[in-house]
């Protein structure tokens, strides 16, 4: 899983222009996981509906999170000046989702749903303000987590 954030400022000051930037990128890689539940429909013991079907799904995964910050200034007087710093942790992810859907051949389902997914250990770009010294040059950022909700419609395709 890849992500990055990014949150930048124009000041204008005392006929000085300054251009300030935190960036974070974040790389997690890991095993994970999960179960996945027909609740009804085709393929379900309980078929109220012939074609139409509920599926649920989780997933939990065991990451190990990089991440790399960087901070710049680029100023129209006088010279630029930036900070960086990275972290490496271990954190944890999980999944949730709901479909519902049609099967509209015994090969084919068209689907529509949910998905919400919550990633321990993230550092995104507003976290960096408060953790930057410019004048040492580093950034020291502290974890959270991030929490991304989704819609979701497809096609699946079954492969017998």
């Amino acid at each position: 899983m890849k992500l990055s954030d990014a949150l930048g400022s124009n000041f204008a000051f005392g006929g000085n222009n300054a251009v300030i930037s935190w960036d974070s990128s974040l790389r997690s890689r890991g095993p994970q996981i999960g179960a996945e539940l027909r609740v009804f429909g085709p393929d379900a013991p309980f078929n109220p509906l012939e074609r139409v079907f509920l599926d649920l799904d989780a997933r939990i995964g065991w990451l190990r999170t990089t991440g790399l910050q960087t901070f710049a200034v680029q100023q129209a007087i006088g010279p630029a000046f930036a900070a960086a710093g990275d972290f490496a942790k271990t954190s944890v992810a999980y999944e949730l989702g709901a479909m519902l859907g049609v099967r509209v051949s015994p090969n084919v389902e068209v689907r529509a749903g949910y998905r919400y997914l919550r990633l321990g250990g993230a550092v995104m770009a507003p976290d960096l303000v408060g953790a930057t010294d410019a004048i040492a040059g580093t950034i020291d950022p502290t974890a959270r987590s991030v929490a991304i909700h989704g819609a979701t419609v497809g096609v699946r395709i079954l492969v017998p």
